[in-house]
C-alpha cells in the first residue's frame, strides 16, 4: 500500500510518498489508530477522507482510502500544516485528505505516530476524521465522523 507521509518537527515540514505492505507494519512505539466505519460511495460519485488535527507535539501521520478488501484505493491528495507561530495559538494544526473514484472506497484510516524525538502528547480528541460521499455533481450526500 501507498501511504503519504507527513512529519512536522521544530518548524520543519517534510512530506514523501512511503510504500509499505500493510498500513499496520511502521515499526514498534506507540500508535493512535482511527478507522470509519465503511460508506458506500454515490454511483459516479467520490468517497473523499478529510483527517484534522491540533496539538502541541509534532507527529506523523499515514491516511489511506481503503477499498472493501482493505487496499488502499487512494487516487489524490490535499494537505495543509500550520505551525504554532502561525495561528498564534502555540498549536500545529494538520488537515490532510485523501480521495477516490473507485467504485470499492469505502472506508480511511489514519495512523498517528509520535515523531521519533517528541513526546507522544497527541491524545484521540485532537484528531478527527471525516468521511464523505459525494454525488457525480460533487454535492455530498453522507457524512461520518470519527474521533
Amino acid at each position: 500500500m501507498k501511504a503519504l507521509f507527513i512529519a512536522i518537527v521544530a518548524g520543519a515540514i517534510s512530506f514523501s510518498s512511503v510504500a509499505t505492505a500493510e498500513v499496520g507494519t511502521l515499526g514498534g512505539g506507540r500508535q493512535l489508530v482511527l478507522q470509519t466505519p465503511p460508506l458506500v460511495p454515490a454511483p459516479d460519485g467520490i468517497l473523499e477522507c478529510r483527517m484534522q488535527a491540533a496539538n502541541r507535539s509534532g507527529a506523523q501521520f499515514y491516511l489511506v482510502m481503503l477499498g472493501r478488501d482493505g487496499t488502499d484505493v487512494s487516487e489524490f491528495e490535499y494537505s495543509s500544516i500550520a505551525s504554532p507561530a502561525a495561528l498564534g495559538d502555540g498549536l500545529w494544526h494538520w488537515d490532510y485528505a485523501v480521495g477516490s473514484t473507485n467504485d470499492s472506497a469505502r472506508s480511511c484510516r489514519v495512523i498517528v505516530r509520535p515523531y521519533s524525538t517528541y513526546p507522544f502528547a497527541l491524545r484521540r480528541g485532537d484528531v478527527s476524521l471525516t468521511l464523505t460521499s459525494y454525488d457525480a455533481n460533487l454535492v455530498p450526500i453522507a457524512t461520518m465522523e470519527v474521533h
